[in-house]
Parts: C-alpha cells; structure tokens; sequence
C-alpha cells in the first residue's frame, strides 16, 4: 500500500535476537511475519519496544508450516513415463536376484549392484 492510501499498519514484536526483532507486520485483514535487522554498527537495545496487540487468528499459534509436497497421485495419470536407462534395467534383475540372500539389507543391495554397473563394459551397460 502506498502512503497516500492512509492505511492503517499494526507491528507485534514476535522476539528480538542479537541483532533484530522478528515481527508481525497487520495491515488491514492481511497479517505478515518479517525479520527487522538492526543495521547501526552500535549495540541493539536490550529492552523490547511495546507491543501493540491486534486480535488476529492467523498470527496465533506461532508454529511455522512446512510447505506439502505435491503427491504424485495428483499428477496426470495420461502423462507419459520417461524411458527407462539401462541402469534401471540392471538395477531391477539385479535386486530381484539379491533380494532374497540380503533381506532387510536394502542399502547394501544398492551398494553392491552400484559396484557391479560400474564394472561392466560399456556394451553391457547399453540398452538392448
């Protein structure tokens, strides 16, 4: 908002660190969480400036979200697959055939067909 806009601004002082205060900034009906950083080369003041409460649900809490990932579920089921590398053709036969010697053992299965893929010669490793 511009300042010829006359809109009101409310600041909550959240906490304050070494060197700033992390607030939320209210404007309107919309809240904000930014970090204020005390750019002075002097020492930041070790009181708090007062804070001036607004009753607004979405600042309560104070738990910062993780940001989901998108679930492949929701991707187009039509969308093609990538073609398959001829490591993925390997590492398939080649876990199948250790599963059963090293159960549970998963990353020693992908360890040991990771030594055999690089041990083979560049023929056997293309796609046939």
């Amino acid at each position: 908002a511009l300042a010829s806009d006359n809109v009101d601004v409310d600041v909550i002082i959240d906490g304050k660190f070494e060197h700033g205060y992390i607030v939320t900034v209210i404007t309107g009906s919309k809240s904000t969480k930014a970090v204020l950083y005390n750019y002075s080369e002097e020492p930041a003041l070790t009181t708090l400036a007062p804070t001036m409460h607004v009753n607004n649900t979405a600042s309560k809490g104070g738990r910062r979200r993780r940001q989901r990932r998108k679930k492949l579920s929701t991707t187009d089921p039509r969308h093609p697959k990538p073609n398959r590398s001829g490591y993925n053709f390997f590492f398939q036969d080649q876990h199948r055939k250790l599963k059963p010697d090293y159960p549970g053992q998963d990353r020693l299965i992908s360890k040991m067909i990771g030594e055999r893929w690089n041990n083979l010669s560049p023929e056997d490793k293309a796609v046939r």
